[in-house]
């Protein structure tokens, strides 16, 4: 049997470390104090993912780690992803650059998060980054909108204001908690000309 020459040895190991590499940053789940846990869930510990390149979270892996009660790191640091329902159950979340009127969007409830209670909603933005300051007003009377049998929070953004865009597909709300840590939500939406 031929033996492998050393520059192929060297690609080898070289594959080898990276893929370790690779498993660890996916594997590596750290632990640190929730701070903004409701007080019917007292102290606890929350799970936080590896790094997390800034933007590059779908509304599916949001919903996901938002339902499990587990925070993400991106650059600016620990990020709560919350869930969200634009248009309010409706499916596709159509939105017409021509509207005069506001876009309700539902903070969902789960239950590591308590929407009404812990979300800050003055600091709310949505739009086509979520960097758009285009919150109109918050419902006074949290509901349940999405039939999960916990209060959810509904705001209303003002449509001329979000820079949504011909090919736009992601809606983005970002904000703070009550405890100053940053989250966001994102949903599909559909920009009509």
């Amino acid at each position: 049997m031929p033996q492998p020459n050393p520059q192929t040895k060297i690609v080898v190991a070289i594959l080898c470390v990276l893929t370790l590499a690779a498993i660890l940053v996916y594997l590596n789940v750290v632990t640190a104090r929730r701070s903004n846990l409701n007080a019917s869930l007292g102290s606890g510990i929350s799970k936080f993912l590896g790094f997390v390149q800034p933007g590059s979270e779908t509304p599916e892996m949001l919903d996901l780690l938002a339902k499990r009660g587990i925070g993400i790191r991106d650059a600016t640091g620990v990020v709560q992803p919350v869930i969200i329902d634009i248009k309010l159950g409706g499916f596709p979340n159509s939105i017409s650059l021509k509207d005069q009127g506001k876009i309700p969007v539902a903070i969902l409830s789960t239950a590591f998060f308590d929407a009404p209670a812990n979300v800050d909603k003055t600091s709310l933005t949505f739009g086509h980054s979520g960097d758009e300051k285009t919150l109109a007003f918050c419902d006074l009377l949290p509901q349940d909108v999405n039939g999960g049998g916990l209060p959810d929070l509904v705001c209303h953004f003002t449509t001329q204001k979000t820079a949504f865009q011909v090919g736009d597909v992601v809606g983005v709300l970002k904000g703070t908690t009550v405890g100053l840590s940053p989250m966001i939500g994102k949903d599909s939406v559909r920009i009509v000309p």
